[in-house]
């Protein structure tokens, strides 16, 4: 558990030892603001946010790659299903800091996936947020008004589409073994004179969904859902064992004063040259994908040093860089002319 802005924030990372962070089925919505998918077309493809085994959310960036949180857990065993296909995973690219990694799949070509968003200024930006989380479920009343709502526990096969604006960038968020800068935005009441169109806020299993930004008449992924403002049964605050799944956009105990709740997401701008790296990989010498060239690389250049059968697809362990048949002092040109590149640690 963490302190953000005044308020207690549930970060799933915790939260997943009660079961927080574990199905899927769309973000949190007002009633009266839930958009119909079909008719809505200012938004990006839902193509482009998949499901992240069976307790979170993803986002395609690349033909063959996705984005989504660490905090969830996962492996290359994980399945990831996009536009209803399930994927098995080739390669898992872990952020040595922040709350994030990029994901290369089997047999993937996708059509519709979206760029970075690294132009900066995403204060007072309109966001379009997706993911597989859990729904609205029932009305929470304090005096006959309406003060939030619980979750609906539904599997992961749904996706749900909202719109929020980005109130902040707070200092980076630590804990949970995670360093990330974030974005973070609230969930206000309609007619509240704050709230968008579709106002939403994200829930169990929202994690590694997309918040999306319009540039250049372009949606690009501006950040991953990370975390949201955490609600105890009352007298027992800060106590995990009282933890309610529930949002909430007024005072529970004075309804008629707004108290909307916080959220945020892993700020994708101070990444994107990381993760294009990621994308990129595998570069020449980089024979372990790890997005650097060193000692572990010139390991596996000796292993094959003299071969003469290199052939495709794997060329020798991809030693036999140029490709020509053979592991010799030309590929160990190759090598040394990427060695300890700057920029390749992120």
């Amino acid at each position: 558990m963490s302190i953000a802005v005044g308020c207690a924030v549930m970060v799933c990372a915790v939260a997943a030892l009660l079961g927080w962070c574990a199905g899927a089925s769309g973000v949190i919505l007002h009633p009266a603001g839930e958009p119909n998918l079909a008719v809505w077309q200012d938004r990006p493809p839902t193509a482009v946010i998949g499901r992240w085994g069976s307790n979170a959310s993803c986002v395609v960036v690349s033909p063959n790659c996705i984005v989504t949180t660490r905090h969830q857990g996962g492996s290359t065993a994980t399945v990831v299903r996009v536009d209803g296909v399930a994927y098995g995973i080739d390669r898992i690219w872990n952020h040595p800091r922040a709350d994030l990694r990029v994901v290369r799949l089997l047999g993937a070509a996708f059509n519709d996936f979206v760029d970075l968003y690294d132009a900066g200024g995403e204060i007072g930006r309109s966001v379009v947020i997706g993911g597989y989380g859990l729904i609205r479920g029932l009305e929470l009343v304090t005096g006959g008004t309406v003060y939030g709502y619980s979750w609906q526990a539904t599997g992961n096969t749904v996706l749900r589409m909202g719109t929020n604006r980005i109130d902040s960038i707070p200092a980076p968020a630590s804990g949970d073994a995670y360093t990330s800068e974030i974005l973070a935005a609230d969930f206000d009441g309609l007619g509240s004179g704050f709230a968008t169109q579709y106002e939403c806020t994200v829930a169990r299993h929202d994690s590694g969904g997309g918040w999306f930004i319009k540039r250049d008449g372009q949606w690009r992924l501006a950040g991953l859902s990370r975390s949201i403002e955490a609600h105890y049964a009352e007298g027992h605050e800060d106590d995990p064992n009282y933890i309610l799944e529930q949002s909430w956009f007024r005072n529970r105990g004075q309804p008629e004063l707004p108290d909307p709740d916080y959220l945020d997401a892993v700020r994708i701008g101070p990444y994107a040259d990381w993760i294009r790296m990621a994308l990129g990989s595998p570069m020449p010498g980089d024979l372990n994908e790890d997005l650097r060239v060193d000692f572990a690389d010139a390991a596996i250049l000796g292993l094959h040093w003299g071969r003469t059968d290199c052939a495709a697809p794997d060329f020798c362990g991809r030693a036999d860089f140029e490709p020509d048949g053979d592991v010799d002092f030309d590929d160990l040109a190759w090598l040394a002319v990427h060695w300890l590149t700057p920029g390749l640690d992120p």
